[in-house]
C-alpha cells in the first residue's frame, strides 16, 4: 500500500533536524527516533544521518552526560556538518584523519 507522505529517506536533513537528532541521541535516543518517525522519517535514514554526523558509540558515551559544548558544526576544510566536541573541534573526523 502506498504511503501518503513524501519519502523522507531521500530528503536532506536540515540543520534543525540535525540538532534535534544530536540532543535526542544524547538524552533519549528512542524518543527522538519515534518522534522523527511520526513525522515521516525512516528509521534507517535517521541512524545513517547520526553515523554521518559522527555519533559513534565512543562519542555518545563520552558526551551523554550533558556537555554543553557538543554541537553540530561545519568542518572548516570540507564544509560538511559533524558532531563537534567543542569550539576547539572544527575539523570533521574524516578531515582530521587526513591531517
Amino acid at each position: 500500500m502506498a504511503r501518503n507522505h513524501p519519502n523522507k529517506e531521500t530528503m536532506a536533513f536540515t540543520p534543525e533536524i540535525d540538532e534535534r537528532i544530536l540532543k535526542g541521541f544524547l538524552s533519549d535516543q528512542n524518543s527522538i527516533v519515534e518522534e522523527l518517525e511520526s513525522e515521516g522519517f525512516i528509521r534507517r535514514a535517521i541512524f545513517k544521518r547520526a553515523r554521518d554526523l559522527g555519533f559513534t558509540d565512543q562519542f555518545m558515551e563520552q558526551y551523554r552526560l550533558g556537555s554543553t559544548d557538543v554541537a553540530i558544526r561545519q568542518c572548516l576544510r570540507c564544509n560538511s556538518d559533524f558532531a563537534s566536541m567543542g569550539p576547539h573541534n572544527r575539523l570533521c573526523p574524516r578531515c582530521q584523519a587526513k591531517a
